[in-house]
């Protein structure tokens, strides 16, 4: 399955955190924002290690794609095509 991570991180140290644990188990396709093809045990996985990092000082939003949405999907400006091939 697809998901989106989001997160709005209010310490600097946290956020820098979060964002380097992502970038070695997703595909970052904004600043603060994530993609990741993988099945639900490995996402509970990444959610429990991003909750102890971010530890209630900001919010991660995790959005599920499924593949109608997915084939919905639109873009402006450059994007990474491994994202949303299904």
């Amino acid at each position: 399955m697809k998901y989106i991570i989001a997160y709005d991180i209010k310490s600097d140290t946290k956020r820098r955190k979060i964002a380097k644990y992502l970038e070695k188990n997703a595909i970052r396709i904004q600043k603060s924002v994530f993609f990741v093809d993988t099945n639900k045990i490995k996402l509970q996985k990444i959610l429990k290690v991003l909750s102890k990092i971010n530890n209630k000082d900001g919010t991660i939003h995790c959005f599920s794609i499924c593949k109608n949405c997915s084939r919905r999907a639109l873009f402006i400006g450059e994007i990474k095509p491994e994202v949303w091939i299904y």
